[in-house]
């Protein structure tokens, strides 16, 4: 009846696991608070889910001919048409509008009373004067009188002095976070050998399933439009996402098999009876209940948190190895037995589930998601076991292997173990302030080569070596984000020597068109006459004909610009504004606009930076580089602070249960082992610590405990060789299943194998010598709590 109870619930709880969507969301790594906002701005810009493709030709030449450029040229259109027909891209950016020059100039003239600033109003000036029309006209009539002047003659009408070029001048702060050429209607690099093509994900790039959907997608259009000689390189979330997850499945197709055969065999040596397969097998039935608590507590499971979850579950092996042996090994009735068991196995569940209630309080989402998944598997675990595991114990009798005591004092010094692990604790704490602690959230970060050479690539092609932070403007309007946009606009112009990329200067907020357009009327009323008369004059002694430039007097006399932002947003400009003015759906009814600004990072920037924060609430000041080292910082703010509250719990939980400070060091002394010697081999090998390292210690720190507990509660009972060996078979289970882990490629799986190996490595023999010495150094009383 109980096994068909537990494999009933079992069951049902797989049913119910099947309709569960796991997904593997790489924010979920990164703690919440200021880096969330800054990130949450970071993926409305649409950042975090947008691609680069970087196409280029295959060759060593400084130049390239116009037959490499065409096809050059042509496989970015290839590529950029079928993207644009994948459904899973939003946004494809690859080509100007056809006759990009004229329509830019068609939609931007008759807004350059808008447009034109205070600098362009000496220019302006300059142009109007004797000297500088009669310049200017002779300069036209010496275009129009040229091969190439046929497609002018419009243009010199409209616009005889030029003011047009003011505008194209405007749009080189329009380049946005690129450092790219518009050549024939693509986006080129400087040394032409290169184009750019950027695109929006539909779905989230973080997502692994969804990054290798997408990325099939640029592969296919990929195949199908780059000719010959072409070859694309791919840069973003999306190369990175499918590195990592393609190095975890890699690692735990070779390791996963290896562990298991490597414990399974260890199991039947070790029992030497196939019931210490079931035995092993029966913690792992609270699974899949556990997958679905934790999935109605957090609302999701994540792939991330789900795989480390289910390995601490597979903890909980521990207490089903010690009910099994000490029911089939030692003498006395199955009752009685078990009540003897009850107070350290409720010990050791308490100081291990109390490690990952504390983990609770992590700002970081996968730990809080993996500890949910880690408290409800071990407690269920725990259950399944002192549930299941009596009822396959075949009784032996027991052998004198079985029966035979520990040494005692009386049969060896205690001394002797007591110094070795004090040298130990003193040579990991001497080491300690020498260690170096890489916050950086990179050094996890699986890329290979080729994924290196992309990125260095793209920065050298497309970037340069700017680091630039991102300004953000924000409004419940067009018109409201564009004033923001004015704001930091006018702070940054009155800072020398800083080069600005912003849409200011093409899309100024309502205040500002407005005093443009008053000035330039007033300008006007005071010059047109004097203007017009020039224009006839000196026309028609260069050889104009007589009302040939009436389209620019009826422009001067009719130019009031009515400016639709949200028209030139859409217009021909909107590959070039893309990027730089995005609009945010924040509710159903409910919609906010982000202007970008972008200004070169540096140690002289960000105290201007600073001071334009403070001036309005609806700025926003984002750096790539700042935020990263923010969340390193509050990540390892996070863990030293959950280390320190999860060491206290355990002291305190001991403490409780013994109420002894004798049996509490020695208790803890397979904990003091571990961390020592993960100090003692961390500065020998000369690694850095990273986060993972630190988050499995606090994971170190309620696995090693287990084993004092039983051996100080053994001990004071007469310990015996049963517990000996089930701490024995607990500890080398566990260095196989996470010491494998220490081979992986991925250096997040490199960095819990190696941390765990160690630190079971040298607990597992403290608390077979260490803690039965320092209770044995002295008398001890008998452990009330046992």
């Amino acid at each position: 009846m109980r096994w068909i109870t537990v494999l009933l619930v079992v069951f049902c709880s797989g049913l119910f696991a099947l309709k569960i969507e796991v997904k593997e969301d790489a924010l979920d790594l990164l703690p919440e608070g200021i880096v969330a906002s800054d990130l949450k701005l970071i993926q409305q810009l649409g950042m975090v889910n947008r691609v680069y493709l970087s196409i280029g030709l295959d060759t060593e030449n400084n130049r390239i001919s116009d037959h490499e450029w065409q096809r050059l040229r042509q496989s970015v259109l290839n590529v950029g048409s079928l993207l644009e027909k994948e459904p899973l891209l939003t946004t494809v950016i690859y080509r100007l509008p056809p006759d990009f020059e004229n329509s830019i100039f068609s939609e931007l003239w008759p807004l350059l009373p808008v447009i034109a600033d205070s600098n362009d109003y000496r220019l302006i000036q300059e142009a109007v004067s004797k000297e500088g029309i009669h310049q200017r006209l002779k300069r036209d009539f010496q275009l129009l009188n040229s091969p190439a002047g046929i497609g002018f003659k419009d243009r010199v009408r409209q616009d005889p002095l030029g003011f047009s070029l003011l505008i194209f001048e405007k749009l080189k702060q329009l380049r946005g976070e690129f450092a790219i050429t518009p050549k024939e209607d693509v986006f080129a690099s400087a040394d032409q050998k290169n184009c750019l093509i950027w695109a929006d994900s539909s779905v989230p790039l973080t997502d692994s399933s969804n990054a290798a959907q997408v990325q099939k997608a640029l592969a296919d259009a990929l195949e199908k439009g780059l000719q010959p000689g072409i070859s694309a390189r791919l840069i973003g979330t999306l190369p990175h996402t499918l590195a990592n997850i393609r190095t975890v499945n890699c690692d735990l197709r070779l390791l996963l098999p290896l562990a298991t055969i490597t414990l399974v065999l260890f199991i039947i040596a070790a029992f030497r009876n196939i019931r210490g397969i079931l035995v092993v097998t029966i913690p792992f039935l609270a699974a899949l209940p556990a997958i679905v608590l934790q999935n109605l507590i957090c609302g999701k499971v994540s792939a991330l948190a789900l795989g480390f979850g289910i390995v601490l579950t597979g903890l909980a092996v521990d207490f089903a190895v010690h009910i099994y042996l000490a029911l089939s090994r030692e003498r006395g009735e199955p009752g009685t037995i078990l009540r003897k068991l009850q107070q350290p196995i409720l010990l050791a569940w308490c100081t291990t589930t109390g490690v990952f209630v504390v983990l609770l309080l992590s700002s970081v989402p996968s730990h809080r998601q993996m500890a949910v998944l880690a408290i409800a598997g071990i407690t269920l675990a725990v259950l399944v076991s002192w549930f299941l595991v009596p009822t396959i114990v075949a009784k032996r009798a027991p052998s004198s292997l079985f029966n035979e005591k520990i040494k005692s004092v009386h049969h060896f010094n205690p001394l002797v173990p007591i110094t070795c692990w004090l040298l130990l604790i003193g040579a990991g704490t001497i080491c300690w302030p020498y260690l170096q602690y890489n916050g950086d959230m990179r050094v996890l970060d699986a890329v290979n080569e080729q994924v290196q050479e992309d990125d260095i690539s793209f920065h050298n092609t497309w970037r340069g070596s700017i680091d630039q932070a991102l300004v953000l403007g924000k409004g419940s309007s067009l018109d409201k984000a564009l004033a923001v946009n004015d704001t930091i606009f006018t702070f940054l112009s009155k800072q020398s020597g800083l080069h600005i990329q912003s849409v200011a200067p093409i899309l100024p907020g309502p205040i500002v068109r407005k005093q443009r357009q008053e000035r330039w009327h007033a300008f006007w009323k005071a010059n047109s006459e004097d203007v017009a008369t020039r224009l006839n004059l000196y026309g028609q002694e260069l050889g104009f004909v007589d009302g040939s430039f009436t389209p620019f007097d009826d422009y001067l006399k009719n130019s009031d610009s009515n400016i639709d932002p949200a028209a030139i947003l859409q217009g021909p400009l909107h590959p070039l504004l893309a990027s730089m003015v995005r609009v945010v759906d924040e509710s159903e009814d409910k919609e906010t606009y982000l202007t970008l600004t972008l200004v070169p990072e540096n140690e002289t920037t960000w105290p201007i930076l600073n001071t334009l924060r403070n001036t309005d609430d609806n700025i926003n000041i984002v750096s790539l580089r700042s935020w990263r080292v923010q969340a390193e910082k509050l990540l390892r703010q996070d863990i030293v602070r959950l280390s320190v509250i999860a060491a206290l719990l355990v002291i305190i939980l001991v403490s409780f249960f013994f109420r002894n400070v004798r049996m509490v060091v020695a208790t803890l002394a397979p904990v003091c082992s571990a961390l020592a010697g993960m100090s003692l081999f961390a500065f020998l090998t000369g690694q850095e610590l990273n986060t993972m390292h630190v988050l499995m210690g606090i994971m170190v720190i309620g696995l090693c405990v287990d084993y004092g507990v039983f051996s100080v509660c053994a001990h004071s009972q007469g310990i015996t060789g049963t517990t000996r060996k089930a701490v024995s078979i607990c500890a080398v289970s566990s260095c196989i299943g996470f010491g494998v882990l220490a081979f992986a490629n991925h250096p997040a799986l490199y960095s819990l194998g190696v941390t765990v190996l160690v630190g079971i490595s040298v607990a597992w023999p403290t608390a077979l010598w260490v803690t039965p010495a320092i209770l044995s150094a002295g008398k001890t009383k008998q452990c009330e709590a046992c």
